[in-house]
């Protein structure tokens, strides 16, 4: 559950999002959803890579593939593929993760990833 201005909880598959001002959000009285949305299979799938290449572990194929599909982690192959090829990915012991020199243009790898 989020509390406070500009925060967002997730329930049933719907995130809501408060106002995002201080004063709109004290103003409302934070009882009801300024923002929904719901997101679908793709977009799931890209939040979540996305958000596992933020960690140094990366993404554990295994489990994304557990998780969404056996064929899942393909849907992202043109975005990941350029990435790999310049450095900025590498696959290592079933995971995939950002390198040093990906950390430093990891905002790019994540457009991408989100672009798909």
């Amino acid at each position: 559950f989020g509390f406070g201005a500009g925060a967002w909880s997730s329930l049933g598959g719907v995130r809501t999002g408060n106002v995002r001002s201080i004063s709109g959000y004290l103003a409302e009285g934070g009882t009801k959803p300024a923002e929904t949305d719901q997101p679908g299979a793709g977009k799931k799938m890209a939040e979540t890579l996305m958000l596992a290449l933020r960690t140094t572990e990366g993404c554990g194929e295994a489990g994304f593939q557990a998780r969404f599909g056996e064929h899942s982690l393909e849907a992202f192959s043109g975005a990941i593929a350029p990435h790999l090829a310049a450095g900025r990915l590498e696959r290592a012991g079933g995971r995939l993760r950002l390198t040093p020199k990906g950390f430093m243009l990891a905002n790019e790898i994540w457009a991408d990833i989100l672009a798909v």
